[in-house]
C-alpha cells in the first residue's frame, strides 16, 4: 500500500531558480573543430590555385615582360658611362 501516492499531499515540485541552466558545450566544441578543419582546408587550397593559375597564365606573363623590353629604347653604348663619370 505505500507504494500508491497520496493523493492529500501536493506533487513535489522542483525548486525556481534565478539563473538558467546551464547547457552543455558540445554544440560550441563542434563549432570550433568545423571551423578549424575549414580554416585548414583553405590554408592547403590556396596555394595549390595560386601554383595552378601561375602555370596556365605563365607563358601569357612573360609575354607581356618580353613585349616590354622589347619596346623599350635601347640606350647608346656610351650613354651609360655619361652617368658614372
Amino acid at each position: 500500500m505505500s507504494d500508491l501516492p497520496n493523493i492529500n499531499q501536493p506533487p513535489q515540485q522542483q525548486p525556481l531558480s534565478p539563473l538558467p541552466p546551464q547547457r552543455s558545450s558540445g554544440g560550441t566544441r563542434s563549432f570550433i573543430l568545423i571551423l578549424l578543419g575549414l580554416l585548414v582546408i583553405c590554408i592547403c587550397l590556396v596555394p595549390i590555385v595560386v601554383i595552378v593559375v601561375l602555370a596556365l597564365l605563365g607563358p601569357a606573363i612573360g609575354n607581356v615582360f618580353s613585349e616590354i623590353e622589347q619596346s623599350l629604347i635601347t640606350p647608346a653604348p656610351g650613354f651609360i658611362l655619361l652617368f658614372f663619370r
